[in-house]
């Protein structure tokens, strides 16, 4: 007599356990949030001043992304930094700024107590700039005249000063 081996088929309520567990399993892991990840494009602004009546202090850079504070509140700006002055110029860099329409400005803080100091009625007594060289009528420039729209990997920018 020879021996054999009888396959007998698995046991029902084993297979539809597994079922149901990998059911869960597959469940589970559809319900947890992914990451998502932005592929919004960005770019580099670079800013060069230019025309500092010396190297004294530091200069403030604001960068704007709307009208609604340019440029007299810096403390609304999109992004803000500050350079060291050498041989009249300062430069600074934005990395990772989104595509989009900008403003920039600027003012030579000499005596670099943090504020744009201006006389008894109002008129700065410290350099002053923004993008395009916007000049402002009887007060400060117009976002619309100093606004540029960042739609390349980088962008430079060069902004004189006036006293």
């Amino acid at each position: 007599m020879r021996s054999s081996v009888i396959n007998f088929p698995r046991n029902a309520k084993m297979e539809i356990d597994m079922k149901i567990q990998f059911m869960f399993v597959i469940l589970l892991f559809s319900s947890i949030p992914l990451p998502v990840f932005s592929a919004e494009a960005t770019g580099v602004i670079s800013v060069q001043i230019n025309e500092l009546k010396n190297n004294s202090g530091y200069v403030a850079v604001s960068l704007f992304n709307n009208a609604d504070a340019f440029p007299t509140n810096p403390e609304k700006a999109y992004r803000k930094l500050r350079s060291q002055i050498q041989n009249n110029v300062a430069l600074v860099r934005f990395v990772d700024v989104p595509h989009g329409e900008y403003a920039v400005a600027v003012y030579h803080d000499e005596n670099a107590n943090g504020k744009l100091d201006t006389n008894f009625i109002g008129i700065p007594n410290e350099g002053l700039g923004s993008s395009n060289d916007a000049k402002g009528s009887f007060g400060p420039p117009k976002f619309a005249d100093a606004k540029f729209t960042l739609k390349e990997d980088r962008k430079t920018l060069v902004i004189k000063v006036s006293y």
